[in-house]
């Protein structure tokens, strides 16, 4: 990851970003999903991310610099407006629409 990521939660709720790389840090801040975020430092685990008016941490599984987000290995979330528009694209290209 560099320059910007969107948060991302599964169940589409909001996101702590922290002001320490802990899960145990109190002082956080919740973030909601869609938000973008500048990223300062990627991490494995964590990456320092920036909202503008807040500098803090994020655990990096919740962040996407895309329209998907792989859940586990059975599982893709896929922002649903862009997937229509693709499909509407490739009906036009295949002429499967009237």
């Amino acid at each position: 990851m560099a320059g910007k990521a969107t948060v991302w939660a599964p169940d589409g709720g909001k996101v702590k970003m922290r002001s320490i790389p802990s899960k145990d840090c109190n002082s956080y801040w919740n973030i909601p999903t869609g938000a973008t975020l500048d990223i300062i430092e990627e991490g494995a685990e964590w990456t320092h991310v920036s909202s503008g008016d807040h500098d803090g941490y994020m655990m990096t599984r919740y962040l996407t610099q895309n329209d998907t987000k792989v859940v586990d290995e059975n599982s893709v979330v896929v922002d649903r407006k862009r997937l229509e528009a693709v499909y509407d694209e490739l009906g036009d290209i295949l002429g499967l629409r009237g």
